[in-house]
């Protein structure tokens, strides 16, 4: 199964979508911009997602 974390956003926007890894994939105004990107791995239980408060956890 994949993962992906949003943490707080940057360059403006609210959140940011990372990699397990630490890589850079988007950023988005909303979590309603990021399910709506993964919702066919969302349904299927082919991706989770975390959300952490701050960059630095």
């Amino acid at each position: 199964m994949k993962e992906v974390i949003v943490r707080p956003g940057m360059n403006g926007y609210k959140y940011s979508v990372y990699t397990v890894g630490g890589g850079f994939i988007f950023n988005a105004d909303s979590m309603k911009v990021i399910r709506d990107c993964y919702r066919y791995e969302l349904r299927h239980g082919l991706l989770t997602i975390r959300k952490e408060r701050s960059k630095s956890e």
